[in-house]
């Protein structure tokens, strides 16, 4: 391994540009990552950079403050980017859990191997690159140190708007829908009430005289096309999560989400629709991705997030109160707007009262 020897000056302003370029780079980051400063590039950038790079970038910067703080040795080379990231670990982890304290935080294993990364790069640079040892040095810490703390007072000092905390919660705050996995996973009882309108049709697939249309993420619907001038549904069979089906030697096959479910056709026609014989093979298809159903250029309620242990987000709620569910199509902004209408109506009608 070469190891490259520096002098003490030069290893100082390299940590202090380390410092400052991470620093620079964690505030680009966030105007760019955070959807009320560019929700453009936002939403273009992988999920992967937008949940990780802040803890890649954390750990380096740090790692860099803290060596021109305390300075550099052969232990200290060791103890302070394992000492960051242990900080990182412990402090991720305790996201797995709500609180008040971390109730925005979300645990993510991206964010453990971005921190990993970091950190041997970190060990990398303080022994092999500014392996001199560095003692601390006032006049190279005073720029990164004054820039850490202004940005730690800003952030502290900042409230999106979804904050509980907050005087007016924002119109464009929204909290997710989440369906437990007891709710997904319980007992499945065929409808016969024929009131389950046909919304969004999915899958279309064929048997014999049986017309099997999926209503996506809700359930799927049997027509009986003895008479093809005249279908009559047979039965609906509500399974969250369904979005493709198949059929087998009179088994159906339908996806539900994380789900594959199994039912007995020939139970099914010869009862009329009435019996249904199922099973359920869990946890076969992959998690959905949590924002799939959530409306591009919104705020999150970062309180009401849970974890992928309690369920599957299905959709959100707006702050008035109305749910919109698996991706239905809902002009937000509209309904919001005739909201903040109908409230200044209220407030003129109050205030002529008043006067």
């Amino acid at each position: 391994m070469v190891v490259v020897h520096m002098d003490v000056r030069t290893g100082q302003r390299l940590h202090a540009i380390i410092v400052s370029g991470t620093m620079l780079l964690g505030f680009l980051f966030y105007f760019f990552y955070r959807p009320h400063f560019n929700p453009v590039i936002a939403s273009t950038l992988p999920n992967w950079l937008l949940g990780s790079a802040p803890s890649f970038i954390f750990i380096l910067m740090m790692t860099s403050l803290s060596t021109l703080c305390l300075g550099n040795s052969a232990k200290k080379s060791i103890f302070i980017p394992l000492g960051w990231l242990s900080f990182l670990s412990v402090f991720e982890l305790f996201q797995t859990q709500s609180g008040s304290l971390l109730y925005r935080g979300t645990f993510d294993f991206n964010d453990l191997y971005a921190a990993c990364l970091a950190a041997v790069i970190a060990l990398f640079l303080l022994t092999f690159v500014s392996s001199t040892a560095i003692k601390p040095n006032r006049r190279w810490s005073v720029l990164p140190i004054s820039l850490f703390a202004f940005s730690t007072l800003l952030g502290s000092g900042f409230q999106e708007p979804c904050d509980k905390d907050n005087d007016k919660i924002s119109k464009e705050c929204i909290k997710p829908v989440v369906l437990p996995w007891q709710e997904l996973r319980k007992e499945i009882t065929s409808d016969l009430s024929g009131n389950e309108l046909l919304k969004r049709s999915g899958k279309i697939y064929v048997l014999d005289s049986w017309l099997f249309v999926v209503e996506k993420y809700r359930g799927i619907h049997i027509f009986d096309m003895s008479d093809k001038l005249n279908p009559l549904r047979l039965v609906y069979i509500p399974i969250a999560g369904a979005l493709d089906l198949t059929i087998k030697n009179s088994i159906l096959y339908s996806s539900a989400f994380t789900d594959l479910v199994m039912i007995d056709l020939d139970t099914l026609f010869q009862s009329s629709g009435v019996e249904l014989v199922m099973s359920r093979q869990e946890d076969v298809f992959s998690y959905p991705s949590r924002t799939q159903f959530y409306p591009e250029l919104y705020w999150m309620d970062y309180s009401k997030i849970t974890s992928q242990s309690e369920g599957i987000v299905i959709g959100y709620e707006t702050v008035s109160g109305k749910k919109i569910l698996y991706g239905d199509e809902y002009d937000l902004y509209a309904e919001e707007k005739d909201r903040e209408n109908n409230d200044d109506t209220v407030l003129c009608f109050v205030s002529v009262w008043l006067c």
